[in-house]
């Protein structure tokens, strides 16, 4: 009874986790920058490059993220969750007809 209650406030813990990622992800994709105009009031191709090669290594840093081990560890867990759950239902629903 003990190692399904530790379980289940991994779960929970793990979920929270999940919801702090995306939320930060989230604001991170939303992040205005801004461009900084050149001498004359303009911006020109070089701000524009260098806009977008920000949000390029912030995307970067995102993806290798979430190829690292404890993101997948996190999301296998609640894989695994999601597939007992659906499991139970199906069992539930079987017993019933």
């Amino acid at each position: 009874m003990f190692e399904i209650l530790l379980y289940i406030l991994s779960v929970c813990r793990y979920e929270s986790v999940v919801l702090d990622w995306c939320r930060q992800t989230e604001a991170l994709l939303n992040e205005k920058e801004g461009m900084v105009s050149s001498e004359d009031g303009e911006i020109g191709p070089r701000t524009e490059l260098e806009y977008w090669r920000s949000r390029m290594g912030k995307l970067n840093s995102i993806i290798e993220q979430l190829k690292g081990e404890n993101c997948r560890v996190v999301l296998a867990v609640l894989q695994a969750r999601e597939n007992a759950s659906a499991g139970t239902l199906l069992l539930t629903d079987a017993f019933h007809d």
